[in-house]
């Protein structure tokens, strides 16, 4: 086949080809869809889109930059020009690079006008990046009652007023004005740019003995704060009482706020939450944003196990509340307040949906107890589900109409036993894992999800919820809601929420994450047993090992599967000649290749594009060899991908590179070799040996089974997570401390 410059050279010419494909594509729809967007755009937009769209504008936009940028990995267009045409090909690649950007600039002109032009214009002339000059900030708060009038003789309250800048202080003025309460001090606090700092700094000013946060609204009665601070006063043991004014609509999988209880009953909000000083702290407040302070303020003091009680005064709030503000308080606060708002529905009735596919012989039983608890029944969407398990049990989906896999209750006979289980229910920890892949399309053909949706279900057999998300949907709200995230880091992924317990887990790549990337999670697992023990020695956070692994129930061998192939890989090109498949080819074998790209590589033994991961089993079993590889960095940071135990769980006879960790994981269940000749003697002898070959396959599967299965992974990820929340002592994540040990697992029926 050649030397490595050789290899190399093909891999740059196909790299190239590949994208000066995607930019045609690319062009080819936006060129459909320009003719429409030009047709509803105005004189002043068609303008732009000439302007921000001509050749001179784009060659202005470039014109910093040294030379032309070719493709990751390509190396210099004069490198070994004989073996493939790479100058003309770079040419062709800048060129329709430079087409299709002058097309995305027409579009964002016609859809946006002048302001994404207005951005180009600051790349162009190099003013992007440059430091905005901050708003002015008040140092102080805007005094509307002063502490000097105070009259009456109870309690002291500072009334603290949440209110946008300039805007808010007429209705913050009137609320002053209707409320009764005497012995009083009232503050605007004006919310700039919906951050929390402005609070802090007027509770650091406070010296009362009560707090109390609050929106402008229109009270219905002038003693609204008086009732709530009655209660609070008359019952040492409340930390906090809150008025009763917003509910919460659950149907989408996440909260979100309504001013009336039509479709969920009124969970613990706040437009006004009064609270004892004493126990809020101005450190704790300055990370709340947006128009939610009263509410978030209640939800803090709940989840740091101090009483809060609700006080119906009348206090209804009718403003709305933007998408950002809401976003940001589920990021911050989402588990514990899907675990308040459930157990508010639990308790005081709820919509529930029969999943009717599950729910059969004891269906009237389970509709009869859910009558008499209160809750509702709907086909359409409700605030929770229930179906019946494969085992027989009781199921509750938190999260209807996505993939999560259920929190498992037993059957009960009373219904109060049921409001208890699931009311207990609440206590389990439930799991969000965010996967490498693009989106939910891109993940379907992948194998690491596969591997999440395992460990999910898993994780369901024991009792808890899971959810798997693509990077396109990673911090949705339903996966914020979740208490822990297990982000499996393939390629670099957002930072985790504050409001979660996060660990990492590190399958791939280890020289790609930075000691700062892991400095954000509260926990490290890492799939390779030498560098989690170098990583524990270097990182301030508790890392454990966690290797990859295999669903058992899905890989196992197929001795209905029939002839295959003889020499078999299974692979995407992923823009490098596959090192296994590089010397495969230059021994001079012939391996069947499965995966995207080898058409382009190598055409004559390209079988297919992409096998279904359903479809992998049938294909390991009936190979006689399977090649597989691992990435440079992955073998010497000791990694294995799960496609070996995979593999081996179908009993096939695999031979990879060889590296210490491999060797040492599985002794005796794989064949290793190093370079071409070493590969094809040992192809060649086992090809010859179909007793020897199968005799290494058993025990390879045997050895997988024992180890390296998704119920294996299932208890040490539970460790895991157990020893980080032990570990972590912020206030969102002392329910996980308190949580317990996981209960046991039934015995899954076999298939």
């Amino acid at each position: 086949m050649g030397s490595d410059a050789h290899r190399r050279a093909v891999e740059r010419r196909a790299r190239l080809e590949l994208a000066i494909e995607r930019y045609r594509s690319e062009q080819l729809a936006l060129r459909e869809t320009l003719p429409a967007l030009r047709g509803q755009a105005g004189p002043g937009r068609r303008l732009l889109a000439v302007v921000v769209g001509s050749r001179p504008f784009h060659r202005l936009a470039s014109r910093r930059k040294a030379g032309p940028v070719l493709p990751a990995g390509t190396g210099s267009p004069e490198v070994d020009e004989e073996a493939t045409p790479i100058g003309a090909l770079a040419t062709d690649w800048a060129a329709e690079r430079d087409a299709y950007h002058r097309l995305a600039r027409r579009r964002a002109a016609y859809e946006g006008g002048l302001v994404p032009s207005l951005r180009s214009l600051a790349r162009v002339t190099g003013l992007e990046g440059r430091a905005r000059r901050a708003p002015p900030r008040l140092a102080a708060g805007i005094p509307l009652r002063s502490a000097a009038r105070r009259l009456g003789t109870g309690p002291a309250v500072a009334l603290l007023v949440d209110a946008p800048a300039w805007r808010g202080w007429m209705d913050a003025w009137r609320l002053a004005r209707r409320t009764s309460y005497g012995n009083l001090r009232v503050e605007l606090v004006p919310r700039i740019r919906g951050r929390g700092d402005q609070l802090a700094r007027a509770l650091s000013r406070c010296d009362e003995e009560l707090v109390a946060v609050c929106r402008p609204f229109p009270p219905e009665r002038p003693d609204w704060l008086d009732a709530l601070v009655r209660r609070l006063h008359a019952d040492p043991g409340l930390g906090a009482v809150a008025d009763r004014g917003w509910s919460f609509d659950w149907r989408c999988g996440a909260p979100w706020p309504v001013s009336d209880g039509s479709l969920t009953p009124a969970a613990v909000a706040g437009s006004c939450v009064v609270a004892r000083r004493s126990l809020v702290h101005p450190e704790t407040v300055a990370a709340y944003s947006g128009p939610l302070w009263a509410f978030e303020l209640s939800v803090d003091l709940a989840q740091s196990g101090l009483g809060v009680a609700v006080e119906k005064v009348g206090a209804v709030d009718t403003l709305s509340v933007p998408a950002p503000d809401m976003d940001g308080l589920v990021r911050r606060r989402g588990p514990a307040l899907r675990r308040r708002i459930l157990a508010d529905l639990l308790r005081g009735g709820g919509r529930w949906c029969r999943r009717a596919a599950r729910i059969r012989a004891d269906e009237s039983v389970v509709q009869r107890h859910c009558r008499a608890l209160g809750w509702t029944t709907t086909d359409d969407r409700a605030d929770f589900a229930l179906r019946l398990t494969s085992a027989g049990r009781l199921a509750v989906d938190w999260i209807p109409g996505t993939d999560a896999a259920p929190a498992l209750l037993e059957t009960l006979s009373d219904p109060e036993q049921l409001r208890t289980a699931l009311l207990g229910a609440l206590a389990a920890p439930t799991f969000c894992m965010w996967i490498p892949a693009r989106d939910r399309e891109a993940a379907l053909r992948s194998g690491d999800y596969a591997l999440a949706v395992a460990l999910a279900g898993e994780l369901a057999e024991r009792g808890h919820q899971a959810l798997v998300q693509p990077l396109s949907e990673a911090g949705d709200r339903p996966g914020a809601c979740l208490d822990v995230l297990v982000a499996i880091r393939g390629r670099r992924l957002r930072p985790p929420d504050p409001g979660q317990l996060s660990v990492l887990w590190l399958i791939s790549h280890p020289e790609d994450v930075a000691d700062s990337e892991f400095a954000l999670y509260d926990g490290v697992l890492v799939a390779s047993r030498p560098h989690a023990a170098h990583l524990e020695r270097r990182l301030g956070v508790p890392v454990a090992p966690m290797l990859q692994f295999t669903d058992a129930q899905r890989f196992r061998p197929r001795p209905d599967a029939g002839p295959g192939h003889r020499l078999l890989f299974v692979g995407n090109w992923r823009g490098e000649f596959r090192r296994a498949v590089w010397d495969a080819l230059a021994a001079g074998l012939e391996p069947a290749l499965y995966g995207e790209g080898w058409r382009r590589l190598e055409p004559e033994r390209a079988v297919a594009d992409h096998v279904a991961n359903e479809e992998l089993p049938a294909l390991y079993s009936s190979c006689e060899v399977l090649l597989a590889d691992h990435w440079e960095d992955m073998q010497e940071h000791g990694f294995i991908a799960n496609r070996i135990f995979d593999a081996l769980a179908c009993e096939a006879f695999v031979i990879a590179e060889r590296f210490p960790a491999l060797e040492a994981e599985l002794p005796g269940g794989i064949e290793t070799y190093s370079g071409a000749e070493e590969l094809r003697r040992k192809v060649d002898h086992y090809l010859a040996r179909p007793d020897e070959r199968r005799e290494v396959a058993r025990t390879g599967r045997a050895l997988v089974l024992e180890r390296h299965t998704s119920e294996h992974r299932a208890e040490q990820l539970l460790a895991a997570i157990e020893a980080a929340a032990n570990g972590c002592e912020r206030p969102a994540v002392a329910h996980l401390r308190e949580a317990g040990p996981p209960p046991e697992r039934e015995a899954r029926p076999a298939r």
